[in-house]
């Protein structure tokens, strides 16, 4: 099942048929021509570029299928039309595979799977699209190509596990599965996905590192939900939080009904207050669906909503459906993505992923990419030194100026390895500095390009960048509060290698430019070289979707909320 933002309803393929739901109730589509056949346990997902929902596999299939909101028709392999089992051009036919669209690297990413006679895959594959055309390709592993079950940089392989988009850290996040045919519980490690590589992130680096082994010797990550196969995951806007539900914990197993969500750095249970501790040992909770496996769970987007439909429940299979309660309408539209305050720090600008601008304070709107198409979302917003205007940036690298911000250039239409995560200002409005994921960094105007992270080993992607007072140096820093100097930018510390509550999302410069604030995705900060501490944002309302921190014109600084709120530490 899956979300179809150009319908605005939920896309459920099951026995051959097509099901929508429009957020109260269910409509067999009479579909025209050929649907995807027999099958169970498949990879279905939207992708944003193609503007259709994908289905990919099943047990003994790896064709590739495109919903455009009215009808399927079989994609991918042009060149060998009506393939089923064996299409030349795709990943091998595989069960229980996981794939989800990477909003953060605009990729539609296919991991794993099974196949008869007891193989689990560990292969990452890309589905690109371009021109009406859809092309497969493996990655990762380039020292292994051709890999399948041996993929030495990749997370063991799996089946019937899951994997799912977080637009709140902007991660793709896989999680459970079964390793080893039926012989073990499932792991119970979390993976990332960076846009090139994988990383575990489960317990920290320390002794728990590596956790996740089920069989021959189980070693469970303890901080994790316990281990499971044929579960739910997907990303709740009510909780902004990816959510894991139900499942089992091997082939066979008594079903769970109980409710686990990440936030970008730690698993919490989160089951009805009242039932604590609910899900242990087959308690069941009470104010949960019944326990279930195999069954349809995904975002309804349309309503803020989770839904859940279906699975074996129980001795047999059910067709019941659950919807979790809805996310409140942020006062942002499409919720906020970067921040930028004015030069004196009296006001800020809020941008969303779809380039809506919301001036608050003293500053004022003076354009923005509402209603005009994007290539890709928005994920940086700079002031100019004068607050008279602002660039926005694309993570394609796009650049985009308003009031008396100048145009000196962009990566549009470039090649990029890792997608554009950040824009800064020199101190003169006479050029700025684009920053990617993966740490490279582009200079334009009067920007001096002074070193990057550009092809080095990152353990998290880079998030934010800032600039020195002077313009002759700046910072990098990543999602796990690694910090990286260029220029007459001074190392003060980081939080890199240490236990952070939720991901850093952003950095600033403090108002002498002599230390840094980082800001976490709870609203956490964290203060080096001259920029004091005087508070966070964490616990507040809406604090778990922070997006940045300024500094404001005296000693203390905001943090910022993706509705646009700010809570304000320090003395002006």
């Amino acid at each position: 099942m899956a979300y179809d933002p150009a319908t605005n309803q939920l896309v459920l393929l099951t026995n051959n048929t097509t099901w929508l739901w429009n957020g109260t109730a269910w409509t067999q589509v009479d579909t025209t021509g050929a649907v995807p056949q027999n099958r169970n346990t498949f990879g279905m997902a939207y992708d944003p570029a193609a503007q259709a929902i994908i289905v990919f596999g099943s047990s003994d299939y790896n064709d590739t299928w495109a919903w455009n909101g009215t009808s399927w028709t079989q994609v991918a392999d042009a060149g060998d039309p009506g393939c089923t089992t064996a299409c030349l051009n795709a990943p091998p036919a595989s069960y229980g595979n996981q794939m989800a669209y990477d909003g953060a690297t605009s990729q539609m990413v296919l991991f794993g799977g099974g196949s008869y006679p007891g193989v689990n895959y560990n292969e990452t594959w890309l589905l690109s699209y371009s021109a009406g055309a859809y092309t497969w390709a493996q990655v990762a592993d380039a020292g292994a190509a051709g890999c399948t079950a041996d993929c030495p940089d990749a997370p063991p392989g799996r089946n019937v596990g899951q994997m799912t988009y977080d637009p709140a850290t902007r991660q793709l996040v896989l999680w459970g599965g079964e390793l080893t045919n039926g012989e073990a519980d499932g792991t119970n490690a979390t993976w990332l996905w960076s846009g090139t590589s994988w990383s575990q992130v489960d317990d920290g680096n320390g002794v728990d590192a590596g956790c996740g082994a089920s069989y021959p010797t189980l070693d469970s990550c303890p901080s994790s939900p316990p281990g499971r196969v044929g579960y739910g995951m997907a990303y709740d806007p009510a909780l902004r939080a990816v959510v894991v539900f139900g499942g089992m914990n091997r082939f066979g197993a008594s079903e769970y009904n109980d409710t686990w969500a990440w936030n970008g750095a730690t698993w919490a249970q989160v089951d009805d207050s009242t039932d604590p501790g609910c899900g242990d040992l087959g308690a069941a909770c009470t104010a949960s669906p019944p326990a279930r496996d195999t069954f349809a769970m995904t975002d309804d987007a349309g309503t803020g909503q989770l839904v859940v439909f279906g699975g074996d429940v129980g001795s047999g299979s059910g067709n019941d459906t659950w919807v979790a309660p809805s996310a409140a309408a942020p006062a942002t539209p499409y919720g906020g993505a970067a921040v930028a305050a004015t030069p004196t720090g009296d006001g800020y600008w809020v941008v969303s992923p779809h380039g809506v601008v919301n001036a608050f304070g003293a500053a004022k709107e003076y354009g923005s990419m509402s209603g005009t198409h994007l290539n890709a979302i928005i994920d940086g917003i700079a002031s100019t030194p004068d607050g008279l205007g602002y660039w926005l940036v694309a993570a394609d690298g796009g650049v985009f100026s308003f009031g008396d911000a100048t145009f000196y250039g962009s990566m549009g239409g470039i090649h990029l390895n890792q997608p554009v995560v950040d824009i800064a200002s020199t101190p003169d409005g006479g050029g700025y500095w684009l920053v990617g994921s993966d740490g490279g960094v582009f200079s334009f105007g009067d920007a001096t390009y002074d070193g990057s992270m550009g092809g080095k080993s990152l353990n998290a992607p880079v998030v934010g960048i800032a600039a020195t007072t002077d313009g002759q140096g700046y910072w990098l820093v990543g999602s796990d509060g690694g910090v990286f100097t260029y220029g007459d930018a001074g190392f003060d510390g980081s939080m890199g290698g240490k236990h952070l509550n939720a991901p850093i999302v952003g950095i600033a410069s403090s108002r002498a430019g002599q230390g840094y604030l980082l800001v976490a995705g709870d609203g956490g900060i964290f203060n080096y070289g001259d920029a004091g501490f005087y508070g966070s944002a964490v616990g507040m309302p809406d604090a778990s979707n922070t997006v940045g921190v300024f500094a404001d014109s005296g000693i203390g600084y905001h943090v910022v909320v993706a509705s646009g709120a700010d809570y304000e530490f320090g003395t002006e």
